[in-house]
């Protein structure tokens, strides 16, 4: 569904340094409704897991499922913070790396936030992997949203807070895959658990990829925003800068949100374990 709606370009950047790459997510045509649904369905369900809500809507009426939603599930639409933007960007984040990379996501983060509108521990927003050749390939990524018409200063700004968020994983024993593997631990996920405590314990054991997401309204885009990374070096190996450029980008977050509440009753019960 989502390759129906954006389509993936590298830009080339041959005087950048090594092991960099640029990518670029661009509309392909305007989105229509049942990619919403869709999207809103992934939203949901990153985090909740959909047999929980299944179990959950069984005793509610559908008056109460939203007030749960909405109490329980759902980022605040007002908090300053804008925690709605960030939880969409990696949510969606997420799901090209699935999509367009074929990496495959161990533990939904989001599930166990303590609080909904908490952020969550680990110093990565997204944590995929996925084998190549054989060998294990662990992705961390930083997300930043920025559904604005802000200065390219801004973004660039961001930009570099992720890069220097990411540099916390580029040690031997990165926190978040101790997480990780508690998570696993009580999903029962035995198999994957021994994978990635392999991985905790044995650093020689995979190969370490780097992603920055860049989720920006269209008409910002402007390539300033990333020259700073001509500019310096980075210790991060095997570094890819993703950008995604949506036009309306904040009626398309709301509205998704606002489509969670008008489906999850059906979504859920069409759900099969």
């Amino acid at each position: 569904m989502l390759k129906l709606w954006i389509e993936e370009n590298k830009i080339e950047k041959p005087d950048y340094p090594d092991k960099m790459e640029f990518y670029e997510f661009q509309e392909i045509l305007r989105i229509t409704d049942e990619i919403k649904k869709d999207i809103s369905k992934r939203v949901l369900f990153s985090l909740k897991k959909p047999g929980y809500l299944k179990f959950k809507f069984n005793n509610l009426t559908s008056y109460e499922i939203k007030k749960y939603l909405i109490n329980s599930v759902l980022p605040d639409k007002y908090d300053q913070f804008s925690p709605r933007k960030s939880t969409w960007g990696e949510i969606v984040s997420a799901e090209i790396l699935k999509v367009f990379r074929k990496h495959l996501v161990p533990v939904y983060k989001l599930r166990y936030k303590e609080k909904k509108d908490w952020a969550m521990r680990g110093e990565a927003d997204v944590l995929t992997y996925y084998f190549d050749e054989g060998s294990l390939i662990i992705a961390f990524t930083e997300v930043k949203t920025k559904a604005s018409n802000e200065a390219v200063s801004r973004y660039r700004n961001e930009m570099q807070k992720a890069e220097s968020g990411l540099s916390n994983n580029n040690v031997d024993e990165p926190e978040i895959l101790e997480y990780i593997c508690q998570r696993l631990y009580d999903e029962e996920k035995f198999d994957l658990l021994q994978i990635f405590d392999d991985a905790f314990n044995n650093p020689e054991s995979y190969k370490k990829e780097f992603h920055i997401f860049m989720i920006m309204e269209k008409s910002r885009w402007g390539e300033p925003i990333i020259d700073f990374f001509k500019e310096k070096s980075t210790e991060l190996p095997n570094l890819t800068i993703n950008i995604v450029l949506i036009n309306s980008l904040n009626e398309l977050i709301d509205e998704t949100y606002d489509i969670i509440l008008d489906i999850a009753e059906d979504v859920v019960n069409d759900f099969k374990e």
